[in-house]
């Protein structure tokens, strides 16, 4: 045989030899009628034939599994080069100048011009025009709202999420730029068991309630004196991510725990929240299995409290066998993480220590923050800056503007439980 060149003659070389296998079938079985009526010296004189038809065969069908493979491999080296045949010169042209502008344009935002620049802008010494124009130069898009923020205040306030964000990475987000209305089913019928041809069960009966994320605004102020205003771009930057973003995530973080609000507005806490279990429990062992009681869901919970309570009365303390009830694992960075339990701990200053809690005062929440806590950023997770030149000029000072617009609230019934100090569990 040739030696095939492409798919084609390897199909036809498939075809070859499989007509030549069906040929072998049917002598080898037209040799078996002949073997029931054969006497002995022609039986074995059959069966050696036979035994000669079987072993081609088999040589046929491995050369039918090695030909299939070239088949393959072949089709797909033709298929791709028939991708490559659409291409022309121009195109390659225009997706090699696409990748190098690409590239300019991820630079650009890690320039120390464009540092520079953009520090300047919130320090009220450049206009955002300035901004704009610098980039659109360089062939970097920008909207009509926003321009992008340069690399390094990128990383800072990532960092700042990270670090300071502990529930608020914990929960649910949209970022709808309305007011969300969620529907919440309150009680409903369960389902029952039916005969066949018996009388058809009644509808289920649902009742719902709803649940409102209307959004505000979380802000926070600093004043800038001249010698913070002189510092360099990036500590100057720097120090922005900590005072202000840091601040405003920390406020977020300690609202998704315990913050009530008359009108409804703005992010509303676990804590005293109609749709919080409540139970009331002096603090020993049992008193995280009695908030987990209370819960519909039992997977991925965390546990909140503040660090004075774990470290002064959980650490110490022993189950009925005298194992300790809590876990201390460490990260590849050597970091610890606590575990109650077998669940996750995060500590917050927005829960009182169990020796300042008064009675009848949360001293720990524990839930599933993914499924039963949701956030709603309108504008966007980014906590924008403003600068105000004026209002303390007189004192030689610029005040700057950070805040952040969302909303929050329990979203589930029943997936949240608060343990309050004092008593046996209710």
């Amino acid at each position: 045989m040739e030696k095939a060149l492409n798919s084609a003659m390897i199909e036809e070389r498939m075809s070859e030899i499989v007509d030549k296998k069906n040929e072998i079938v049917d002598e080898v079985e037209a040799k078996k009628e002949e073997f029931e009526n054969a006497d002995t010296d022609k039986r074995d004189e059959l069966l050696e034939q036979v035994e000669a038809l079987t072993e081609e065969a088999n040589k046929i069908d491995d050369e039918v599994k090695e030909l299939e493979e070239q088949r393959k491999k072949m089709k797909a080296q033709e298929e791709r080069m028939s991708m490559a045949q659409t291409l022309s010169k121009t195109a390659i042209e225009e997706r090699k100048d696409q990748i190098e502008n690409n590239m300019e344009n991820v630079n650009v935002l890690k320039t120390p011009e464009y540092e520079q620049l953009y520090a300047d802008m919130i320090r009220g010494k450049a206009d955002v025009k300035e901004v704009r124009s610098y980039l659109q130069q360089r062939s970097l898009a920008t909207t009509t709202e926003n321009v992008p923020i340069p690399e390094i205040m990128q990383g800072f306030v990532e960092t700042a999420w990270y670090t300071y964000g502990k529930f608020s990475r914990l929960v649910s987000e949209t970022f709808e730029p309305a007011i969300l209305k969620i529907p919440v089913e309150v009680e409903a019928t369960g389902a029952v068991w039916h005969d066949e041809l018996g009388e058809e069960p009644q509808e289920e009966e649902i009742t719902l309630g709803q649940i409102i994320l209307q959004p505000k605004m979380i802000k926070k102020w600093i004043s800038l004196t001249d010698e913070l205003m002189a510092l360099s771009a990036t500590d100057f930057l720097r120090y922005i991510a900590d005072e202000l973003v840091y601040r405003v995530i920390l406020a977020l973080d300690e609202a998704i725990i315990n913050r009530t609000d008359a009108n409804g507005l703005g992010v509303i806490g676990i804590v005293d929240n109609a749709n919080t279990e409540v139970v009331n429990a002096e603090l020993n062992f049992n008193a995280i299995n009695i908030a987990l009681a209370n819960l519909v869901t039992f997977e991925d919970l965390t546990i909140a409290m503040n660090p004075a309570t774990f470290f002064n009365n959980f650490m110490g303390m022993t189950d009925e066998v005298g194992r300790p009830i809590f876990n201390v694992v460490s990260d590849n960075n050597q970091k610890p993480s606590y575990y109650l339990a077998g669940h996750r701990v995060e500590f917050t200053q927005a829960l009182k220590s169990y020796e300042d809690a008064s009675n009848g005062e949360a001293y720990l929440v524990v839930g599933n923050f993914r499924r039963g806590y949701r956030l709603n950023y309108p504008q966007g997770r980014n906590v924008i800056t403003l600068v105000d030149p004026y209002t303390l000029a007189t004192q030689d000072l610029v005040r700057m503007i950070g805040r952040l617009y969302v909303a929050g609230n329990v979203v589930k019934p029943k997936h949240f439980a608060q343990v309050n100090k004092g008593g046996a569990s209710a």
